[in-house]
């Protein structure tokens, strides 16, 4: 990476430009999750009640637009839940504009539409955002590694180490600019390096590809290939979370909307983004094992010259979507009559003892995956709460 101007870099230090190993939330070779890390600890605490499988059907307001509880369902039967100080909304950028929206507060328009009573007219669900990841990257090379032995690798990871208590196939990450991203120091591309291919059945499945898309990657498992995965981290493009019906139990309807800023911003960093990867496998170090990018074209774009610009800029539509990474969608900000929907403190605008604390509240999209974000607004919200009542 010294050939294109990047050092190896803790990218989660000072400098976030440059390469590192991929960072993972594991211990002795165990994932280790929120759940793991905040409540395992703590199950045995007299003020601390866990109910799994309970199902949340609505927030309960009362005329005065002050929150008091929850309507659940559990082992079939019905309940309600009321708060002594206030209730705490944390179902993620999908589920947390659901239920408020469920529950009366979202866009006037919209909730009318589907018979649901009003509460609040606020843009709940109306800003999603999320990053970009370019599927289909698979590079060929010389490269061999030796294999260990199933009773070596074994061994290892009950030890705590060793290539069983990796990260799935992703060896390291890289955040970089683009041309187009013009603030010092600010990343606004991201590739992983995987030392697989995109052929496995399952990776085809969890990706929802198209089948022209499998087809144009098809055939490529060669034990020596490797695979870059582009995100573009800063898109203008937003989606949206709506209610199929005014019942809960529907799952919503989500559009990401991906590549559909006006200005096209999005497309134009994604093409970008392929050029700076391409343009990594002229380096020295790549030339030295014979990579070589495997790709077919796709039936779709075939109206345009393989890889050129046209080429991308159509085959972009087929081969880019969302990262698992959604956003913004109950967003923080000063002002709800531009969208936002939380305060500084996470209180809902126009609802007493109402908060949200999960991703949907990020106000912008991050440069980074918000895994720890949303660990952090955890631990934000915990502050606010005790402060506000003196615990």
């Amino acid at each position: 990476m010294n050939k294109v101007g990047y050092n190896i870099t803790d990218v989660n230090g000072a400098e976030q430009l440059g390469v590192s190993p991929f960072p993972l939330n594991t211990l002795y070779g165990r994932r280790q999750d929120s759940g793991t890390a905040f409540l395992v600890p703590f199950l045995n605490r007299q003020n601390l009640k866990i109910i799994t499988k309970a199902f949340v059907k609505k927030i309960l307001i009362d005329k005065d637009k002050v929150a008091y509880g929850v309507e659940f369902t559990y082992n079939g039967r019905r309940y309600k839940a009321t708060a002594k100080k206030e209730v705490i909304v944390c179902q993620g950028a999908i589920g947390s504009p659901q239920v408020l929206m469920v529950s009366g507060i979202g866009p006037k328009d919209h909730l009318e539409e589907l018979g649901i009573s009003v509460v609040q007219d606020l843009e709940v669900g109306s800003e999603l955002s999320d990053h970009l990841q370019i599927y289909g990257l698979t590079f060929s090379s010389n490269l061999s590694e030796p294999v260990k032995s199933l009773r070596k690798s074994i061994k290892e990871y009950l030890k705590g180490y060793g290539i069983l208590a990796e990260g799935l196939t992703q060896q390291g990450v890289g955040y970089f600019q683009t041309k187009l991203e013009t603030i010092p120091g600010y990343p606004d591309l991201e590739i992983g390096f995987y030392n697989s291919n995109t052929t496995s059945d399952a990776l085809m499945k969890g990706m929802h590809w198209k089948k022209d898309v499998e087809k144009a990657t098809a055939g490529i498992n060669l034990s020596s290939s490797f695979q870059m995965f582009i995100v573009v981290l800063h898109t203008k493009s937003s989606g949206t979370v709506r209610l199929k019906s005014s019942s809960p139990y529907d799952y919503p309807l989500i559009d990401s909307n991906c590549l559909s800023d006006p200005e096209g911003k999005d497309i134009e960093t994604a093409y970008e983004a392929i050029q700076f990867a391409l343009g990594l496998i002229e380096t020295e170090a790549f030339k030295k094992i014979n990579a070589k990018l495997e790709l077919k074209p796709l039936r779709q774009c075939r109206d345009f010259k393989f890889l050129t610009k046209e080429y991308w800029y159509c085959a972009l539509r087929y081969q880019a979507g969302h990262d698992n990474h959604p956003a913004t969608s109950c967003k923080m900000g000063p002002d709800p009559a531009k969208g936002d929907v939380v305060d500084a403190e996470l209180r809902v605008y126009g609802v007493k003892r109402l908060r949200v604390a999960d991703a949907s509240v990020i106000p912008v999209s991050s440069s980074a995956h918000i895994n720890a974000i949303c660990y952090m607004i955890g631990e934000k919200a915990a502050d606010l709460i005790k402060k506000e009542y003196g615990v």
